[in-house]
């Protein structure tokens, strides 16, 4: 799991942090922990970074370590909760192309929380629209953009279509078209 606010250790370093959930909670051996980490740290491009402290570090790159931390231990299901909530403009665009790579790679189940419609639709491919507490599912969206997905998705004609009718669900103005499922 990814947290809305940055759940690093500050006291570890970028290495110790991503090696703290297999070594403490899983059968995995130092050695096979640690060539996992370095691996994902590589692919993330933090090795030149293992050595620092979450204090030493952007935004971004916090990011990237806590989806090494996930990550190293192999989830079946990753459950991100406003990952990239309080980045800049640039830099939360730049971690949702990342992200968006990630899971082009892994095809890894993933449930993404958000509130910022124009992440939901570039992210996914299916949009839950939730009610006020208790939550619970009134409304249900195909994202059929396709992959790989880039930025110029967000000006084409099916992603506006979509984005209309997920205001519709969620402010009440008309009924939506015949993509939601709920």
């Amino acid at each position: 799991m990814v947290f809305q606010e940055t759940a690093l250790w500050h006291w570890m370093t970028v290495l110790d942090n991503v090696l703290f959930g297999p070594l403490a909670l899983s059968s995995m051996t130092k050695a096979e922990a640690k060539a996992k980490a370095i691996a994902l740290l590589t692919k993330f491009g933090l090795l030149d970074f293992k050595d620092k402290y979450p204090g030493q570090l952007s935004g971004g790159m916090k990011r990237r370590v806590e989806l090494a931390q996930a990550l190293i231990n192999s989830p079946a299901l990753m459950i991100l909760d406003e990952p990239f909530r309080g980045l800049d403009v640039m830099t939360r665009e730049l971690m949702q192309e990342y992200y968006l790579k990630l899971f082009e790679e892994t095809r890894l189940t993933t449930l993404f929380i958000t509130s910022d419609l124009d992440e939901a639709i570039f992210l996914a491919d299916r949009v839950l629209v939730l009610s006020g507490t208790p939550a619970k599912i009134v409304n249900a969206f195909e994202v059929d953009l396709p992959y790989p997905r880039t930025f110029q998705a967000l000006i084409s004609e099916r992603y506006l279509a979509i984005k209309e009718n997920l205001m519709r669900a969620l402010y009440g103005h008309g009924t939506p078209e015949a993509t939601v499922l709920g």
